[in-house]
């Protein structure tokens, strides 16, 4: 399954966003969750990076996987 480099960067800041916002606010009647809660600020950057780290590499392979479709379709032209 391939998706645009934009959307793994997207899916990284919400996931930041949602660690380091919204989750620490949560209370639930299970106290694993809520010491989960309260360590996701923490965790924040450890979750969100391989998200970018994605995006970035997609981005990087993008301009060659652009020359290649490009030297695939003039291959099949006749000269």
């Amino acid at each position: 399954m391939k998706f645009p480099w934009w959307l793994s960067i997207l899916i990284g800041a919400a996931f930041y966003g949602l660690c380091t916002w919204l989750l620490p606010n949560m209370e639930t009647q299970n106290a694993g969750l809520n010491r989960f809660f309260a360590a996701a600020p923490d965790l924040a950057p450890v979750l969100s990076i391989p998200f970018l780290l994605l995006g970035a590499k997609l981005l990087y392979d993008l301009p060659s996987a652009d020359r290649n479709e490009k030297e695939d379709s003039e291959k099949g032209k006749p000269k």
